[in-house]
């Protein structure tokens, strides 16, 4: 179990490869980057009943550089029509070394939303131009 997403793939460097050989699937958490993949927190934001609100542990990961990466990614899935939240959860889902994806839901609108994705897969375009926002905006924490 260890956190996944697209702004921190650590889990690449070293252990996707055992996972892969040794059929031992990776429990991702946080694949929405503590909320940061949702856009709420661009710009400083700390919206009212938010993790952030009432977590500071969070802060350290809210900075310009994730703000960059994160406006980069909602770009890329609004130019597909996809939910920016969709993508993040399609990405971390269609891994050959996932296992399952751990998420967490606030309340019942952000869940009916996460689940009204779950099908979502992503095409060989998106995932290269995710791969090309991964070199470009690498482990913003």
């Amino acid at each position: 179990q260890n956190p996944y997403n697209l702004l921190n793939r650590t889990y690449e460097v070293g252990l996707a490869e055992m996972s892969v050989r040794e059929q031992a699937g990776l429990l991702a958490y946080s694949p929405l980057a503590r909320g940061l993949l949702t856009g709420k927190y661009i710009g400083s934001k700390i919206p009212e009943g938010s993790r952030l609100s009432r977590d500071d542990k969070i802060r350290k990961i809210v900075n310009n550089r994730s703000d960059l990466a994160v406006k980069s990614y909602i770009d890329l899935a609004n130019k597909y029509e996809i939910d920016p939240v969709h993508m993040a959860l399609a990405f971390c889902n269609e891994r050959p070394f996932m296992g399952s994806v751990i998420f967490g839901a606030t309340n019942s609108l952000q869940l009916k939303k996460i689940l009204d994705g779950i099908d979502i897969k992503l095409n060989s375009e998106v995932n290269n131009a995710i791969k090309e926002l991964n070199k470009k905006h690498p482990m913003t924490f």
